[in-house]
């Protein structure tokens, strides 16, 4: 494990989280991928999604509670399987993940964050309660698409990571889940109490949303009413919002909220 400067790892004292890749490699072949350019400077370029064993009891070794990433140089959630790093064989990708879950079940001092383009990949799994789930979306065809995926998994913090921004995105469906509300009620301003009240009905919304732009070369500037838009739904629904250092004064949110799930 790896201290990181990720501003969304740090822990509550301020202090920095760490990075766990207990797995590393993509398949999704982002074109805006820092974790591939990251490969390419210091691998072998391939990105071959990896296991690698040696490196599962890391969390167990760090006594005080710490925010962990579990997977920044990777998606442990892609559908598909994993080579084993000690030359074992090809692991099998439910495999893998049940045994990064079995350490963080037995770490219950340290909250373990998960991030997926694949949310589908999540479900069927129980994670513990110091696990925060959630999907990466960067226009509102992928947020279509992964939100209902989202909304199913078994997981007690759910989140959304809106980075890069690369177009608008109504968040609202992400806010609670339509399915689920009649819709004169989803279609009303959606306030902090009505939310509280959805939750208490048992309907699943998500509970943290991460903003931040896209960094790599060439990267395409977010326009200031992307952000501000779901800047203001979030808060409308008492949603804590983390917006991050990239995204600068001019982007009409200002002073930036930089808050934590409840």
């Amino acid at each position: 494990m790896q201290k990181t400067n990720i501003e969304w790892v740090r822990n509550p004292d301020g202090n920095k989280g760490y990075t766990w890749n207990p797995v590393r490699g993509c398949l999704h072949h982002c074109e805006y991928c820092y974790a591939a350019r990251i490969d390419r400077r210091f691998g072998d370029g391939s990105f071959t999604p990896t296991f690698h064993r040696e490196r599962l009891d890391e969390p167990l070794k760090v006594k005080k509670p710490s925010r962990i990433f579990v997977g920044s140089m990777a998606d442990l959630f892609g559908d598909w399987n994993w080579e084993s790093h000690d030359k074992t064989g090809i692991i099998n990708r439910s495999e893998v993940i049940d045994r990064v879950l079995f350490t963080a079940n037995h770490c219950q001092q340290h909250t373990f964050i998960f991030l997926t383009k694949n949310p589908k990949g999540m479900q069927g799994f129980e994670f513990p309660n110091n696990c925060w789930c959630g999907t990466s979306v960067e226009n509102q065809e992928k947020a279509d698409e992964r939100r209902p995926d989202l909304l199913k998994v078994n997981c007690k913090t759910l989140f959304v990571s809106y980075e890069p921004a690369l177009g608008s995105i109504d968040f609202k469906k992400f806010i609670w889940n339509k399915t689920q509300v009649p819709g004169t009620l989803f279609d009303a301003p959606i306030t902090a109490s009505a939310y509280d009240l959805a939750k208490l009905a048992g309907i699943r919304g998500i509970d943290w949303l991460i903003i931040g732009a896209q960094t790599d070369p060439g990267a395409v500037k977010p326009k200031a009413e992307w952000i501000a838009m779901a800047v203001y739904q979030a808060k409308q629904a008492g949603i804590p919002v983390f917006v991050k250092d990239n995204l600068g004064p001019d982007m009409g949110v200002w002073p930036m909220p930089r808050e934590f799930p409840r």
